[in-house]
C-alpha cells in the first residue's frame, strides 16, 4: 500500500474547527464508520497515474470536486450528489442543495466523458466541459456561489490549494479558469470500460442474461441506447455494437476493439413521458440547431438527452425527474405506459403502410413484455455494471480516511 500524506498542515481557528465537524457529521451519515472525514485532503505521496492528460491537473480537480468548501454553506461537493458508489449519482429522485432546497431535475452519472463530444446535463445545454463543471458551484440551489470571485477568495484562504495550484499550472495562482480546468481534467478521466459486458464473452453470460441482449436487440432497444457508451454516442467498438474485438464493450483497459472516433451529437427523445409534461426539458433553441443522431430536429415539449445504460442497475430512480425507482419500473413504462405525445420519438412508433408504401396509420409502439422478459433484461442490464468504477481510489474521496 502506497504510503499516504496530508497535504500541508493546517492550523485551524475555532470557527473553522466547528465548520469541518458540521461537514464531518453531514458526510458520514449513514456512511461506514470505518472512516473518518479530515479536514484536509489526504493524497498519495506519489500522485495517481490517469488515464489522460496531467495527473496533477486531475489530483487536483479530484480535491475541489470532494471538497464542500466550494459550496457557499460549504455543506455540499461536487461529489455529494455524485457518489462513487452510485456511479456518481445519489440514489435521490431530486438532489439536496447547499441550503434544503431541492434540484428540479434527477442527477445523471459521471464516466466515460472523454469517449465523447457532448452536450451536457439533461437538457444538453451546455458542450464545453471545462465550463459546465462550474455550472453547479454558480446555480442558486446547488451550491450557491453565483460569485465566483468569492469562492476564489475562500480558496486563497485555505492552506493546501496553493501548493496544488502551483503543482497543477506552475503558479500558486487559482481562477476560475483553473478550476475549470482541473475539474473536467478529473471528471474526463471518470472511466467506466470494466463491467461483465466489456470483459466475458457473451457465451459465458446467464441465460437469462444472453436471453435479455437478444430482446434487448429484437425490441428496438438499441435505436435510442446503441453503441458500446449504450447512448448512441460511442467511441469504442464492439462484436454486439459496431464490430471490434474481446468482450462485448470496449474491453479492459480501454477497450483493445475501440476505435478513435468521435459522435458528434448527443440524442436525445421524447419517450412519451406524460402527454403534458411539467418539465419541458430541451429548449426549443437548443433543438433547433441540435439534430439528433437520426438527423431529426425535434418540436414541441418533452424531449430530454438519451442517457447512457452503463452502470443502470446503479443509478435508481430514473428519467430525468427520478419517476421510476426500478428497472422494472422503467421497462412497464415502455411495455405498455409510452403516452401518445404529439412529439413522441418516431423510434416509439408504429407505421402501418398501404401497397404503395403510403403512410395510413400511425400508433405507439407497445413492447408488451412479459414477466419472464423484464427478468432477462434485466439480467443483461446487470452485465453493465462496473465494479471497478466504484472502487477505484483514484476517483475517491480525498477527505475521507479509513481508521486503523
Amino acid at each position: 500500500m502506497k504510503k499516504n500524506i496530508v497535504v500541508l498542515s493546517l492550523l485551524l481557528s475555532p470557527v473553522f474547527i466547528y465548520q469541518a465537524c458540521q461537514r464531518e457529521d453531514s458526510l458520514l451519515d449513514g456512511m461506514d464508520l470505518n472512516y473518518t472525514y479530515s479536514a484536509e485532503p489526504v493524497l498519495p505521496a506519489t500522485p495517481y497515474k490517469y488515464d489522460m492528460g496531467s495527473d496533477l491537473q486531475a489530483q487536483l480537480g479530484r480535491v475541489l470536486f470532494y471538497d464542500r468548501a466550494l459550496s457557499y454553506s460549504r455543506e455540499t461537493s461536487c461529489g455529494t450528489c455524485h457518489q462513487q458508489e452510485l456511479a456518481f449519482t445519489d440514489g435521490k429522485r431530486f438532489s439536496d442543495g447547499f441550503v434544503g432546497g431541492k434540484t428540479s431535475r434527477n442527477t445523471p452519472p459521471i464516466f466515460n466523458f472523454a469517449r465523447q463530444k457532448m452536450e451536457y446535463f439533461w437538457d444538453m445545454r451546455q458542450n464545453d466541459l471545462s465550463d459546465m463543471v462550474l455550472d453547479p458551484i454558480r446555480h442558486s440551489v446547488e451550491m450557491g456561489f453565483g460569485n465566483i470571485d468569492q469562492l476564489i477568495t475562500r480558496l486563497n484562504g485555505i492552506a493546501y490549494y496553493a501548493p496544488l495550484f502551483k503543482s497543477a499550472f506552475g503558479t500558486e495562482d487559482i481562477t476560475e479558469q483553473r478550476m475549470g480546468v482541473a475539474l473536467s481534467a478529473f471528471i474526463q478521466n471518470i472511466r467506466s470500460v470494466n463491467s461483465d459486458f466489456d470483459q466475458m464473452p457473451i457465451d459465458n453470460f446467464s441465460l437469462a442474461a444472453q436471453k435479455g441482449l437478444s430482446l434487448f436487440h429484437s425490441s428496438g432497444c438499441t435505436n435510442c441506447h446503441g453503441g458500446s457508451n449504450f447512448n448512441n454516442l460511442s467511441t469504442g467498438s464492439s462484436p454486439v455494437f459496431g464490430g471490434g474485438i474481446g468482450g462485448g464493450g470496449w474491453g479492459g483497459n480501454g477497450g483493445s476493439g475501440g476505435s478513435s472516433g468521435i459522435a458528434s451529437i448527443a440524442d436525445f427523445a421524447n419517450i412519451g413521458l406524460d402527454l403534458k409534461y411539467a418539465d419541458a426539458g430541451i429548449r426549443q433553441d437548443v433543438l433547433n440547431t441540435k439534430p439528433n443522431n437520426k438527423g431529426e430536429v425535434a418540436t414541441g415539449d418533452g424531449h430530454f438527452k438519451v442517457p447512457s445504460l452503463r452502470n443502470i442497475a446503479l443509478t435508481a430512480p430514473y428519467m430525468h425527474d427520478g419517476r421510476f425507482s426500478s428497472l422494472e419500473e422503467v421497462l412497464n413504462h415502455y411495455s405498455s405506459g409510452v403516452q401518445n405525445h404529439p412529439s413522441l420519438d418516431e423510434r416509439l412508433k408504429e407505421h402501418r403502410m398501404d401497397a404503395n408504401g403510403n403512410l395510413i396509420a400511425t400508433k405507439v409502439k407497445r413492447l408488451n413484455f412479459s414477466t419472464e422478459d423484464k427478468v432477462n433484461l434485466i439480467a443483461f442490464l446487470n452485465t453493465l455494471t462496473d465494479n471497478n468504477l466504484i472502487t477505484d481510489k483514484r476517483y475517491s474521496n480525498p477527505f475521507l480516511v479509513q481508521n486503523p
